[in-house]
Parts: C-alpha cells; sequence; structure tokens
C-alpha cells in the first residue's frame, strides 16, 4: 500500500483530474449507447412477439390485424383459402425459432408445450396430459395478446378453432384443396 501512496504522490494533480474527467465521461458515454442499443432491442422483441401473435391466431383460423382507422389491434375469422390450422402450425413453429433469442425463456416455453399439445391432437393422442384448454392456451394469450382480445381469441379457439383443427381436413386433404 505505501507503493501505491508513493506513486500517486508523485503525479501531478492536474494529470489525474483530466484523467478522472475522460473516466466519467467515457462511463456517461457507454451509458448511452448502451441505453440507445437497448431501445433497438425493445423493437425487435416487439416485432417478434407481433409475428408470433399473429402465427398463432391463424391456427385457430383468426387474423389479427390494425384496422386502419383504429390504432388497436382486432380479431376476424379468416374466410375462404386463407393459410389456417394445421398448415400455420409448422409457420408458428418456424417464427418461434426465427425469433428465438427475442423471446422469454417463459414465452418459448409456452408456446412449444402449446405446439407439443397440438401435435399430440394432431396425431389423435389424446390423452390425460393436455394443457392446451386450461394452461397453455391461456397462456399464450396473455403473454402475445392484448388484454382486449385475449377473452374474444379464447372464447374463438375453443369452440370453432379447436373443433375445427380435430374435426376439419387433415393436412394432406389440406394440401389438395389448395
Amino acid at each position: 500500500m505505501p507503493d501505491l501512496q508513493s506513486f500517486l504522490h508523485a503525479i501531478p494533480t492536474g494529470l489525474l483530474d483530466g484523467f478522472a474527467g475522460r473516466v466519467v465521461d467515457s462511463l456517461l458515454v457507454g451509458a448511452v449507447v448502451a441505453w440507445l442499443l437497448s431501445l433497438g432491442r425493445g423493437r425487435d422483441r416487439r416485432a417478434a412477439r407481433a409475428q408470433v401473435a399473429e402465427q398463432l391466431c391463424r391456427v385457430f383460423s383468426l387474423r389479427l390485424y390494425r384496422p386502419r382507422k383504429s390504432k388497436a389491434l382486432a380479431l376476424e375469422e379468416l374466410q375462404g383459402r386463407s393459410l389456417r390450422g394445421w398448415p400455420s402450425l409448422e409457420r408458428l413453429q418456424w417464427s418461434l425459432d426465427l425469433h428465438r433469442a427475442q423471446l422469454s425463456t417463459r414465452e418459448l416455453t409456452l408456446m412449444q408445450a402449446l405446439i407439443e399439445d397440438l401435435l399430440r391432437i394432431r396425431a389423435n393422442q389424446l390423452t390425460a396430459e393436455l394443457h392446451i384448454l386450461d394452461e397453455y392456451l391461456p397462456g399464450a394469450a396473455r403473454s402475445f395478446l392484448p388484454p382486449s382480445l385475449r377473452e374474444k381469441f379464447l372464447d374463438h379457439a375453443r369452440y370453432i378453432g379447436l373443433p375445427y383443427l380435430i374435426d376439419g381436413p387433415a393436412p394432406e386433404d389440406a394440401r389438395q384443396i389448395a
């Protein structure tokens, strides 16, 4: 310790003040740059969550969109030959894989569990382990949809979307229709 004190006393005071000022300036610049970078990551995260939400709605024959006259998101039922149901499930998985870095671990785990339950239904393996209606679907709605649309999505998914997936055309039949 005495060596450090003797070293600091040997350095002129003006040099230490200038050095301390540059260190503080560098810390402030670093903090501003980190804040600006975090803004970009937040935008990327919102965009990733929006894309996953759109694909989730398509699986259950819904379209998530923003009307021209309103800033709030809205849902409408898909008609005709729109991509929905089982083919949309593959796109949902693709979206999750694409945006894995922007989503939280909890969101990824929840969506993977939802997809796995849907795949069990697709393979006609209805077991007691299915948690899609009581856990995964409400959790996905809470994570990815705005509060004003959650109930509408859940009602449609339970009573129209899920029966459409189970009783609707198989994936091979859907390719022949399209």
